[in-house]
């Protein structure tokens, strides 16, 4: 039986700490259901520390400063919100507005 919830995971920019939990999200609720979206490029900062950018590695990431509206839909489409950093209330606030949260 496949799994209907749609997780949705805002970050700031992806990184390595989490790329192996968003592959395995992805991989547990399918294809479709788990979404990542950054809401920036890698900076040059953490690029010069040796950081890749996974935003074109993965069908599940949406970039939201390329993408803004599909970023958005995506996250009032969702059942489940993550949030993983301190900005992330001001991204999700169009969801919990809508009373997803």
């Amino acid at each position: 039986m496949e799994n209907s919830i749609r997780v949705c995971f805002v970050t700031n920019f992806m990184n390595h700490h989490q790329i192996g939990l968003c592959d395995t999200l992805n991989n547990e609720f399918g294809r479709g259901n788990f979404h990542v979206i950054v809401r920036e490029q890698l900076p040059e900062a953490k690029r010069n520390l040796g950081y890749l950018e996974y935003e074109n590695s993965r069908e599940y990431i949406i970039r939201e400063y390329k993408e803004p509206s599909k970023a958005i839909s995506t996250m009032m489409a969702s059942d489940v919100v993550i949030v993983s950093f301190s900005e992330g209330l001001k991204a999700i606030a169009p969801a919990v507005k809508a009373n997803k949260y």
